[in-house]
């Protein structure tokens, strides 16, 4: 009887894994946690070989399974995988960046074969170089890309040499990357003058990010000097450029400070209004500061291919802008505007409510204010909360 107990027990646990494997989309076996970094092979025609990669799938990857997302391909991944996946697991954690998928590739024993031979002419990548570059543009991101959600926006990370050929992705009509994380970089010769050129003219979206150090190898630390200053003179509304230059990290401790940095770059348009962006920038715009809401969003998706939710925060600097300029009529815009995104919340109540109220409408802000008492709390904004704020103007 034991024994049938045990084995009824096991048919049944059998039964509900592979249920939840059938709507998470794993294959019977696998743990969720588990099954978010992979270590797989690409046979890879190109190179004639079999190539190594890493993938670190986003948290969420199993139960949001509509979601594209952004994808990260880290070069020199035997040692910064790790690196790279961390940052991005931490800072989308607390919604600084967008979930990305991270893919790396093991390039130890071919460093030099992938990404340090070019010609003496145009200094072109050729050889075993270019076979590497083809081998990224094509296979690995056919690879990926038929495997996993991935989305539009794609970014290369690498460090010296491989951040050297990184470059070179940009220079085609349509870059499979539209970001890069250079780290330390060796610049192969006239790369600053094919992506000015480049980056000048192009049409799309592209946010570009190099680092060095006053502590790293002389010859680098002054060509990137010298190469920011040639990138900040572009005048392109479709590029974002950032130069990192650190104090006293070396040239092998400088990717452990600047790919955490570079990443919250590459994804600066994606986060909340900070008190910085309030207090340098929001604080003196000319137009709306819902327009102001509304353009920020529509950055991010042409940057980030993401249709992201105005968050509550945003929102929150809205009503600090109404407060510190004392237009209160913008309350109301303010309530309609969040009715788009929170109609089943308070929020829309919140704001009308204090429209009202500040425009000395009592009577209407008390009844807009307890209205919304059978409406969902969100944040700080809780039912309780708006009878108080009823409450507190029966007196006038």
């Amino acid at each position: 009887m034991k024994k049938l107990a045990i084995i009824l027990f096991l048919f049944v646990t059998n039964m509900f894994t592979q249920e939840i494997d059938k709507i998470y989309g794993l294959k019977v076996g696998d743990s969720l946690a588990n099954n978010l970094l992979y270590n797989d092979t690409i046979k890879s025609k190109i190179l004639n070989t079999d190539r190594p990669i890493q993938i670190k799938l986003p948290r969420s990857y199993h139960y949001e399974n509509k979601l594209e997302y952004p994808l990260i391909v880290v070069l020199d991944g035997d040692y910064l995988f790790d690196l790279v996946s961390g940052s991005v697991d931490y800072f989308s954690y607390w919604d600084e960046i967008p979930e990305n998928i991270v893919v790396g590739i093991s390039q130890k024993s071919s460093r030099f074969k992938d990404s340090g031979i070019y010609d003496n002419l145009e200094f072109n990548p050729i050889s075993s170089t270019n076979s590497f570059y083809e081998f990224v543009s094509e296979e690995l991101i056919e690879y990926i890309t038929k495997n996993f959600r991935v989305s539009n926006f794609k970014v290369i990370v690498g460090h010296e040499l491989t951040a050297k050929i990184s470059n070179f992705f940009l220079l085609e009509n349509q870059p499979v990357f539209r970001g890069v994380i250079s780290l330390s970089p060796r610049f192969s010769k006239n790369i600053d003058q094919y992506l000015f050129e480049a980056l000048s003219k192009t049409n799309k979206k592209i946010v570009y990010t190099v680092s060095s150090s006053k502590n790293d190898f002389q010859s680098i630390s002054n060509e990137v000097l010298n190469f920011s200053n040639i990138m900040n003179e572009i005048e392109n509304e479709n590029l974002i450029f950032n130069s990192l230059f650190f104090e006293n990290e070396n040239h092998y401790q400088l990717p452990t400070r600047a790919i955490s940095e570079s990443i919250l770059k590459t994804y600066s348009i994606y986060s909340d209004i900070s008190r910085i962006e309030f207090d340098s920038i929001m604080k003196n715009i000319k137009i709306s500061p819902i327009e102001y809401v509304r353009n920020k969003y529509d950055m991010i998706e042409e940057f980030y291919s993401i249709d992201k939710r105005v968050t509550i925060n945003d929102l929150m600097a809205i009503e600090k802008y109404i407060e510190f300029s004392e237009n209160y009529e913008l309350y109301n815009e303010l309530s309609k505007y969040s009715i788009e995104y929170y109609p089943e919340t308070v929020l829309p109540s919140y704001y009308r409510g204090k429209y009202f109220e500040l425009t000395e409408n009592y009577r209407k802000a008390i009844q807009v204010y307890r209205s919304a008492y059978n409406m969902d709390e969100i944040g700080g904004y809780t039912k309780d909360y708006m009878l108080e704020l009823a409450d507190s103007l029966e007196d006038y």
